[in-house]
């Protein structure tokens, strides 16, 4: 197997370090995932801990230095406010619950699926594979859209038990945590 021309430099520099090839395939998604997600979550953190200032930036710093002494202020008043304002408590206890049923759900569908697709014969099983992945490179709103058509008072639902005489009168769908978990 050939090597990549640019690689040889990067090969010597992580022999040196008395690292092999493969800790370049770890660090590159390391390095990523600091960079992407955990740098911003910091910040993210450090602002919601800290005083509020109308200032640039509109908060007082953490951490401070005075006379040689570290000097750490944390606030924790955003945290209390959250906890203890029901609003935000219901809110976050109801959006918990659809992630668990979601959850629950996607398990009871996924497995079933996956274990029938694994033991179809193998021309089927590209069909099914594709018949799964197929809805995923449509757009997310086109989606959205979709499931409005389908769920809605007067949408294909609807209709079509209204046609076959189950309901009289249309069911409402829209708007309700059916509809949520069924759009998740």
């Amino acid at each position: 197997m050939g090597r990549l021309p640019f690689a040889a430099p990067l090969g010597g520099a992580l022999a040196r370090l008395g690292l092999g090839p493969r800790a370049l395939v770890i660090a590159i998604p390391t390095v990523w995932l600091l960079v992407f997600f955990l740098i911003p979550f910091v910040v993210v953190a450090k602002i919601s801990l800290s005083e509020v200032a109308i200032a640039r930036p509109p908060y007082l710093p953490l951490w401070e230095w005075q006379d040689g002494i570290l000097s750490l202020s944390l606030n924790f008043g955003n945290y209390l406010f959250l906890a203890s304002d029901p609003l935000y408590y219901s809110a976050f206890l109801e959006s918990l619950t659809i992630a668990g049923f979601s959850t629950l759900f996607a398990l009871l569908i996924g497995y079933p699926m996956a274990y029938m697709i694994a033991r179809a014969p193998g021309g089927m099983r590209n069909i099914l594979l594709m018949l799964v992945i197929l809805p995923f490179w449509s757009s997310f709103l086109l989606r959205v859209y979709a499931w409005i058509g389908i769920l809605k008072t007067n949408g294909v639902i609807n209709h079509a038990l209204m046609s076959i005489g189950l309901i009289d009168e249309p069911i409402v769908m829209m708007q309700t945590d059916f509809a949520v978990y069924v759009g998740i």
